[in-house]
């Protein structure tokens, strides 16, 4: 999930690699259509987006899909600021960091106990 739809890809050309079958978001509006019927493994959504954000896009996976809740993960580009730094250390996961990395995609699965 992310609103630069090249960089939703080339993370799903990674997964693709390690095995996965993607489907790619683009947005949070987006993301909240296809979680609302789909079920997931993983789900990885950029932390900074227009309209509705990662934490915005968790807040409503955890009311609306808590069974999908555990499975996101997020990633980011950014210098982090204050508030995006204590949800990412709220949320207790690994961060993949942009730009993808093939060596970090791969760890960043191992991390998510799917590799």
């Amino acid at each position: 999930i992310d609103d630069e739809q090249e960089i939703a890809e080339s993370l799903a050309d990674f997964l693709s690699i390690e095995g996965f079958t993607c489907d790619v978001a683009v947005g949070g509006a987006e993301a909240q259509k296809r979680l609302a019927r789909g079920d997931y493994d993983l789900i990885v959504s950029d932390l900074r987006m227009p309209g509705m954000d990662g934490p915005q896009l968790h807040a409503w996976l955890k009311a609306e899909r808590p069974d999908l809740e555990s499975r996101m993960a997020f990633a980011t580009g950014d210098t982090l600021g204050v508030n995006a730094a204590r949800f990412l250390e709220a949320m207790n996961r690994p961060v993949l960091e942009k730009p993808f990395m093939p060596d970090a995609v791969h760890r960043f699965l191992q991390q998510m106990d799917l590799a």
